[in-house]
């Protein structure tokens, strides 16, 4: 059973568009932080993993783009 302030497993993995492994291989590398058990994990981690890989995409996006103008130009 979880709270408001923690999100199991395969909400997570549904949330971030990703699968179990994927959400399970980022807690392992510390990108996620569980909470009490390894297929619990707390909000405030998702939600900020979350924010980070958007930021990190439209930074990729960025660097494509200017990339692309560079090279049209």
């Amino acid at each position: 059973m979880t709270d408001n302030n923690t999100m199991p497993l395969a909400e997570v993995a549904a949330f971030l568009g990703v699968s179990d492994y994927t959400v399970l291989s980022w807690a392992e590398e510390g990108g996620l932080e569980t909470a009490g058990s390894p297929f619990v994990f707390t909000r405030a981690s998702v939600m900020a993993l979350k924010e980070s890989l958007e930021n990190r995409k439209a930074t990729s996006r960025g660097l494509m783009t200017d990339f692309h103008e560079g090279f049209n130009s």
